[in-house]
């Protein structure tokens, strides 16, 4: 102390004990220095770890990014839970996650891997059922596969994010594992469905974000095929069945209607405009979804399968002229150049083929 070499008296061991507190509160990883004399270039393990002189305590920031913050935020309307899992100090855990905003507030439940260990399965799912906030501090790889474990027991899609190797169970175990592609370790990106290559949280928000675009665009289709469909095979059927001589819709007129009404599909697409990626979206505040999932749902299908049925009766009374003008609309645009549409098994409903490294 000051260039001295002092015993390390209680009132001093008191002094460090409330330093090394102090740091960790402020969201600061903490080491302590030390030092000794040996008798050697390569002592034992035991000569060098004991007979130690303190020489202080280092505090050390690893500030997150500034984009973080309104990801936690889309998360949290989105419907997603975040819990933090770390080896971290607890107090140091809780500072890194009020700075995030994991943590709003007062109390958040904090727990540590020595009570981790003292729980059983009953006491594990009952305190993951919890709604407070979660924080497992000072956890090992064993702890977290089984924190894994006890959400998918629960009924849980638990994403998991990590870029060491001891992450790598948890990532490989979990229903969607991802890991960094610049700072992660060869483990962790080989255990992981899915690689940011930035880095960055704020893509995983993004990625749901498209997705459930993706999802609800699917269901639009389907429905309004579906519906499409019905509506021209309804007075064909009843016709049939009345003995009428004549089929009420022709192969032309059908047609003209398909090549109509996809104009009316293309309009209820979402785009994924990059502008609406920077501000709130109605896709992110919108729950996620419980397995299984109806894609037809009773009030879709009804809505649309009205406006589909009047389909065919609106189009029977367009002129043949008109059916002449967009079959040759149809094989003009077919002629030409078309994007190439991303293999449905690729990129389907699962966010893990988003942003994997090609």
């Amino acid at each position: 102390m000051e260039g001295e070499r002092r015993p390390l008296t209680e009132e001093t061991r008191a002094a460090v004990v409330a330093a090394s507190d102090n740091l960790p509160s402020q969201g600061l990883r903490v080491l302590a220095a030390a030092w000794r004399e040996v008798s050697g270039p390569r002592p034992a393990q035991e000569e060098a770890e004991s007979g130690l002189t303190l020489l202080g305590l280092v505090g050390m920031l690893d500030p997150p990014r500034t984009e973080v913050t309104d990801a936690v935020g889309a998360c949290r309307r989105a419907g997603i839970r975040i819990v933090m899992v770390t080896g971290d100090h607890p107090l140091t855990a809780e500072a890194v996650a009020r700075r995030v905003g994991i943590v709003l507030g007062p109390t958040p439940l904090v727990v540590t891997g020595a009570r981790l260990d003292t729980l059983d399965q009953d006491a594990l799912d009952a305190l993951l059922a919890e709604p407070s906030e979660l924080l497992l501090c000072r956890v090992s790889p064993e702890h977290k596969m089984r924190v894994v474990t006890a959400f998918q027991r629960r009924g849980e899609m638990v994403a998991v994010t990590g870029d060491g190797a001891n992450d790598a169970p948890a990532l490989k175990h979990a229903d969607i594992g991802v890991t960094m592609g610049a700072s992660g370790t060869d483990v962790a990106r080989e255990a992981a469905s899915m690689v940011l290559l930035d880095d960055s949280f704020a893509s995983i928000a993004t990625a749901v974000r498209l997705g459930r675009s993706v999802y609800q665009n699917i269901r639009k289709f389907l429905v309004y095929v579906f519906s499409s469909n019905i509506g021209e095979l309804g007075p064909i059927l009843a016709a049939t069945f009345a003995g009428f001589p004549l089929v009420p819709i022709s192969a032309v007129q059908i047609l003209a209607i398909d090549l109509g009404g996809l104009q009316t599909g293309i309009r209820s697409i979402d785009t994924h405009d990059q502008r609406e990626l920077h501000r709130p979206h109605r896709l992110s505040a919108r729950p996620p979804r419980e397995p299984p999932v109806n894609t037809v749902a009773p009030p879709w299908a009804h809505r649309d399968t009205r406006i589909g049925s009047t389909l065919p009766s609106a189009g029977a009374r367009v002129a043949p002229r008109r059916f002449a003008t967009i079959v040759e609309y149809a094989a003009k645009g077919r002629a030409g150049k078309q994007r190439r549409v991303p293999s449905p098994r690729r990129h389907g409903f699962r966010i893990d083929r988003v942003l994997r490294r090609p």
